[in-house]
């Protein structure tokens, strides 16, 4: 009697929470679709807004840290208000109808991937939280706002950190031509084969890199920077920056930046500012009146990472 007492109350305690403890499409990948329109998300009490397909019925479920959350053209547009920190594999928004807003709560956010680009009639509201993009998940698209249409636009606050996955995969910072706040580039961890390439024209306030890293414009790309940069280095955490284009490779800056230990090939360099290289290497193509270089007072070669 007692056995069966202790077994229908574990039962009332455990049947409620059961439901909330499922994931989301945790056996196809944990991919989480929002439904249902405007809502509050806080991964906590938003299981009526978290659906295994498009546009499906809710799982009663929440997202966790390896979930992909997906925003698309079923998911019924409104406002979304992010009420916590988000960590997660990616977030997909291209083909939203609404509002995703973090500027509310000014939320933090950890992803491998965030994807933007699409043509749903959409906006983004970053706030000013810190977004971790750690880049992998097996490719290389680590920022994508390829396309741009539909879309409204506000990153003027937060600040990106851009980072790769401690494996050979790089991370591709693709702009969009939108106008960002900060971005922190670096370090690789693990190995020389990472790649930090920004492709489409991005502007920010501030660009801040920390050796050792790799960096390449794209061709017919603009690196806009509002203020001077600031790049921490030294002779074993170098960077190198190179072009795909000694032409339309452009990197433009104001200020004066006064940075060492680069290496640099085919970048043409433009705008109000001047750039001082020392201790690098003008590994030609470089362009522009904006930027000198003195190389190593000791001489000898340049080498990624030292």
């Amino acid at each position: 009697m007692i056995k069966r007492l202790l077994i229908a109350a574990l039962f009332l305690f455990v049947a409620p929470l059961s439901a909330y403890a499922v994931n989301c499409s945790a056996g196809a990948g944990g991919t989480c679709y929002w439904i249902g329109g405007t809502g509050t998300l806080d991964l906590a009490t938003d299981s009526a807004h978290w659906s295994d397909t498009t546009g499906g019925a809710t799982c009663t479920c929440e997202p966790t840290t390896t979930s992909t959350l997906i925003f698309d053209g079923s998911s019924g547009g409104g406002v979304v208000t992010v009420n916590v920190n988000i960590v997660a594999t990616e977030i997909q928004m291209g083909a939203f109808t609404g509002t995703l807003d973090f500027a509310t709560n000014n939320n933090n956010v950890t992803l491998s991937l965030f994807n933007g680009s699409g043509t749903g009639t959409r906006t983004l509201n970053m706030g000013s939280g810190v977004w971790t993009i750690n880049g992998g998940n097996g490719v290389s698209y680590a920022w994508t706002m390829q396309t741009t249409t539909g879309l409204t636009f506000s990153g003027a606050s937060a600040t990106i950190d851009l980072n790769t996955d401690g494996g050979y995969q790089s991370a591709f910072f693709y702009g969009g031509a939108l106008t960002y706040h900060d971005i922190n580039i670096g370090p690789w961890t693990t190995n020389h084969g990472q790649v930090y390439a920004f492709s489409g024209n991005a502007t920010f306030d501030h660009f801040s890199v920390t050796g050792p890293a790799n960096i390449t414009i794209s061709s017919s790309t603009t690196i806009t920077v509002n203020n001077p940069m600031t790049w921490t280095t030294t002779a074993a955490a170098s960077v190198l920056l190179q072009g795909f284009s000694a032409t339309s490779s452009k990197l433009a800056t104001a200020g004066t930046s006064i940075i060492s230990w680069v290496g640099m090939y085919n970048v043409t360099f433009s705008g109000l500012g001047t750039v001082s290289c020392t201790s690098c290497f003008n590994f030609g193509n470089n362009s522009g009146e904006s930027i000198s270089f003195t190389a190593p007072s000791s001489g000898g070669g340049f080498v990624i990472g030292g």
